[in-house]
């Protein structure tokens, strides 16, 4: 069965006009049309989003080639000026509405070939790859529509106007599969991508997703909130939240928002290497320069920075406040309590906060008012920016927000 393209750009563009209800009524009803092998890449096209957050992959197209492709095919002038005061989807569409170069044929966009291509454009590297791209994209365009051509354009910029919003698009799942809203909610927390997750839907095994490292899980969410007392304390680090899986001893991070940083992460390796067991914590990356923990700035830096001198003073370690699972089983449904136990049996007791590695971050249990001011003054003058209370009966949530765990800054 062939999906037309059309078909996807028309949904795209009635969602963003209709109600709410509309918003989940249309693409629920487009999803009952489809046949299995389709869904998977459909759901991808309208989120806007064609692959898992945690593969190593990028398009790495930027405006000014879009715009090079949309000039040689169109008599529309897509000037430099253009592109900065006119969202891209606009101009590709304007552009296209009078083509200098006459269709490459009649037929239908097809939506699997779309997704095709747009998958192509991010194995291209290395050298040539740039003019690879401009062709991949070229082929698209002479084919397109207008309206066509700018959902392709947004998809391609990753712009957050491309795509329906995972939100909507779960609760047309569940519409679609006959599921309630918190079975996909809560199966979208241990598989965190869209077309993965309608596929399983489809097939009706929604309810046998679970915590599969290296894939990794949504984290549970941790807001602001009042001191607790009595309560288990943690400093919050000057550091980046990530999720560490070492599974077969191999590493995997990934950021609060499941972007794959291992590259960055490489000389961490070498330095839990000896830990035999398999884990997921969750923590943060801390960044060390003679001894001086530095501040969350650097950590962005080093990350940013990928490939490290090997001369340069400054290392990386990993403050551990979880573990989320460890030698094949999911511990999220353990109490905090239990899951701290199993940490400092795995890693030892909290060290010296410069030291290099995985290092279970430090805890304390405050009684009464004083001894949380005076804790609160003592730890802003080491450089922590707060303090993250925890309530040692409770689980951990993936993908919600916390009512028993809170951060309370210090100063």
């Amino acid at each position: 069965m062939m999906l037309a393209y059309s078909r996807i750009a028309s949904l795209l563009e009635e969602v963003v006009h209709c109600a709410r209800d509309g918003k989940i009524e249309l693409p629920a009803e487009f999803l009952k049309s489809l046949e299995l092998n389709l869904i998977s890449p459909a759901i991808r096209l309208l989120s806007g989003t064609l692959w898992p957050f945690w593969e190593r992959r990028e398009m790495n197209v930027g405006p000014g080639l879009l715009g090079d492709v949309l000039r040689e095919i169109s008599s529309d002038q897509v000037s430099i000026e253009k592109q900065r005061t006119i969202e891209i989807g606009a101009i590709a569409e304007a552009a296209l509405i009078d083509k200098i170069q006459r269709l490459i044929s009649l037929e239908q966009l097809d939506a699997m070939w779309v997704y095709e291509s747009l998958y192509r454009i991010s194995n291209q590297t290395g050298k040539e790859s740039e003019h690879r791209k401009s062709s991949i994209i070229r082929g698209l365009f002479l084919e397109a529509s207008p309206i066509e051509g700018k959902y392709i354009a947004r998809t391609i910029m990753r712009n957050s106007s491309s795509g329906v919003r995972s939100d909507i698009l779960l609760q047309a799942m569940a519409k679609a599969f006959n599921y309630e809203y918190k079975d996909l909610k809560n199966a979208y927390a241990l598989l965190p991508e869209l077309g993965l997750l309608a596929e399983a839907a489809c097939r009706r095994e929604i309810h046998s997703i679970k915590f599969l490292p290296p894939r990794p899980i949504k984290p549970m969410i941790i807001t602001r909130g009042d001191p607790i007392i009595t309560g288990v304390y943690s400093p919050k680090y000057p550091g980046i939240r990530i999720q560490l899986h070492w599974i077969e001893k191999k590493m995997s991070v990934y950021t609060l928002r499941l972007k794959d940083i291992t590259r960055s992460m490489n000389s961490l390796s070498n330095d839990i290497s000896d830990i035999e067991q398999d884990f997921v914590i969750d923590g943060e990356i801390i960044t060390i320069q003679n001894g001086r923990v530095l501040g969350r700035n650097d950590v962005v830096k080093y990350i940013n920075s990928r490939h490290h001198n090997k001369r340069s003073t400054i290392y990386s370690a990993v403050i551990a406040q979880d573990l989320l699972f460890l030698e094949g089983q999911d511990l999220t449904n353990l109490s905090y309590k239990e899951r701290r136990k199993q940490l400092i049996l795995l890693l030892g007791d909290p060290r010296d906060m410069s030291s290099r590695g995985l290092n279970p971050a430090r805890e304390i249990i405050l009684e009464d008012e004083e001894e949380l001011r005076k804790t609160k003054s003592d730890w802003n003058k080491s450089g922590f920016p707060g303090l993250i209370v925890k309530n040692p009966n409770s689980p951990y949530l993936p993908g919600e927000r916390s009512t028993h765990d809170f951060l309370i800054r210090v100063p």
